[in-house]
């Protein structure tokens, strides 16, 4: 087999899955939790920071910053007054925006206008051209976006506001992190690009409403309408991607099936329960009018 010959068979290889499985690591437990992510994934996206190794310490991550959103907070903030952090989450809203709408623009912009996800086309990892570099950077750049996204449930427990919390966006952070994180290791690019895609354009909008909410005017105060559109919007997307994993979990040589099923889990679950997260949403509307009806016969 000559060089050219070679060259091309080793680029219609995704990754050296193999080489987590000789017989000298496959019995040792430490190897799957750190080394095995790293043997069968890009080494361009592992030399990133935060990248090498398994998901699991995201997971824990995640898991404290959850944990400490739903019990540790709060009860640390129960005998205190609330803190004005709008300022703050209008800077971090504002940079979110900025990020989302810069990483979704040069995304699709170099990836086909966002037709790669509609293809089995895998990640060459003997191209080290500009453009491939553009794409693994704006995937690296979108997993940081939800690492980021986490600071506005945590300073929004300091505002005692915690109620606000669905336990939807939670969920959201959760797993954006962890199938994001998988995602730009084993199969970077193809159709696990189309998830960010829609995601990306569901924060634009939502980080939209969310300036408008915490910059202080009247006249920018979102309507209900907008809150409508946003859930919506959340509810198509979620039926998008369930379909599109839906349809190529049957598609053979079309990267990891584990991932492909991380997709259609994830869209089930946002759906599953998205209707009670609508039915708390109109509850609070109904006794928000109740109270400035109250306000007024008074």
């Amino acid at each position: 087999m000559d060089d050219s010959t070679l060259n091309e068979t080793l680029s219609a290889i995704p990754f050296d899955y193999m080489s987590g499985f000789n017989l000298k690591r496959r019995y040792d437990p430490f190897y799957y939790v750190n080394d095995f992510w790293n043997d069968v994934s890009d080494p361009d996206v592992n030399g990133k920071p935060f990248m090498s190794g398994g998901p699991f310490g995201w997971v824990i991550f995640i898991s404290l910053v959850i944990f400490w959103i739903r019990v540790v907070g709060p009860k640390s903030m129960r005998d205190r007054d609330p803190y004005d952090m709008k300022p703050y989450l209008l800077v971090i809203n504002g940079l979110t925006f900025g990020g989302y709408v810069t990483g979704f623009v040069t995304g699709m912009v170099f990836n086909n206008w966002g037709l790669t996800a509609f293809s089995c086309e895998a990640c060459d990892l003997m191209d080290r051209s500009v453009e491939m570099y553009i794409r693994k950077s704006t995937g690296y750049v979108f997993f940081g976006g939800k690492v980021w996204e986490l600071l506005r449930p945590v300073l929004t427990v300091y505002r005692k506001r915690d109620h606000e919390i669905t336990n939807l966006y939670l969920f959201h952070c959760f797993c954006s992190v962890f199938f994001v994180f998988l995602g730009l290791k084993l199969y970077p690019g193809g159709v696990f690009g189309f998830l960010p895609y829609l995601d990306g354009i569901y924060q634009i909008f939502a980080h939209a409403y969310l300036i408008m909410t915490c910059a202080g005017d009247a006249n920018m105060k979102p309507s209900h309408g907008y809150r409508v559109f946003l859930y919506r919007l959340k509810i198509v997307s979620g039926v998008l991607v369930f379909l599109h994993g839906a349809y190529f979990v049957t598609q053979p040589n079309c990267g990891p099936v584990l991932l492909k099923w991380f997709q259609i889990i994830y869209a089930l679950a946002g759906l599953v329960v998205a209707p009670s997260e609508w039915n708390k949403m109109q509850e609070a509307r109904k006794q928000s009018q109740l109270m400035k009806l109250e306000l007024k016969t008074k």
